[in-house]
């Protein structure tokens, strides 16, 4: 299982490298849409160092030139099959539950019942939206949004 953090981390990576894009060349997309990333933000995102803000996604996802859906995928761009993904890390699972004590060949056993709600891929798509068009972009060299236009989802671009 990943968490939402995590998923986002390892999308944002695979994308940009998809893309043929260098961290600051994502940053400066970034920057162009009037979103303040340096090239450390994209680190520090990639390395699970710092959160994508609900603010930053809609044109972090116009920038790497993909949907929320796909950032929130747990399998990844290859959308091969995957895990869920979870609201905490496994290291936080501990206290999630209750307490459960039984006797095993006459001793005593005590472990953690965990419940811990996951959301599998192929769900995603329900909690996000349904996609009727997509955004195509084209940028210029230096990072600069150059035309924007919707696409119905099916045709090509």
């Amino acid at each position: 299982m990943k968490t939402g953090k995590e998923t986002v981390a390892e999308n944002v990576r695979a994308y940009r490298q998809l893309r043929g894009l260098e961290q600051d060349g994502l940053a400066r997309r970034m920057q162009k849409l009037g979103i303040p990333w340096r090239q450390v933000t994209v680190s520090d995102v990639e390395r699970n160092q710092r959160s994508v803000t609900a603010a930053e996604l809609p044109w972090l996802v116009l920038a790497l030139e993909t949907t929320i859906e796909q950032l929130l995928d747990t399998r990844g761009p290859e959308r091969m099959r995957g895990p869920g993904m979870v609201s905490l890390p496994v290291s936080e699972w501990a206290d999630l539950g209750r307490e459960i004590r039984t006797e095993v060949d006459g001793r005593e056993v005590v472990y953690q019942e965990v419940r811990q709600l996951a959301i599998f891929p192929e769900d995603m798509t329900a909690l996000v939206c349904t996609h009727k068009v997509r955004a195509v972009a084209e940028w210029d060299d230096d990072g600069s949004l150059k035309s924007l236009r919707y696409e119905p989802v099916g045709q090509p671009s």
